[in-house]
């Protein structure tokens, strides 16, 4: 299954802050980003449905997002 998840966010240390966050809540999943000129793009390729724990962590966090 694959999930794609877009938010506002372009900084690169938050990004990478993200995306370590993801890694260790979600370690069994393959993750991949495209940021983009005003966006960036999460896609979580994993064996579950793990839209509650994305949401945990960017509501945690302060981040909207969209889920695509």
């Amino acid at each position: 299954n694959s999930s794609v998840f877009s938010t506002s966010i372009t900084d690169s240390n938050k990004v990478d802050y993200l995306i370590s966050m993801l890694r260790k809540n979600i370690a069994d999943a393959l993750i991949y980003i495209d940021i983009q000129e005003n966006k960036t793009l999460y896609k979580i390729e994993v064996n579950r449905d793990i839209t509650e724990v994305v949401h945990g962590l960017f509501s945690t966090q302060g981040i909207a997002y969209k889920r695509i």
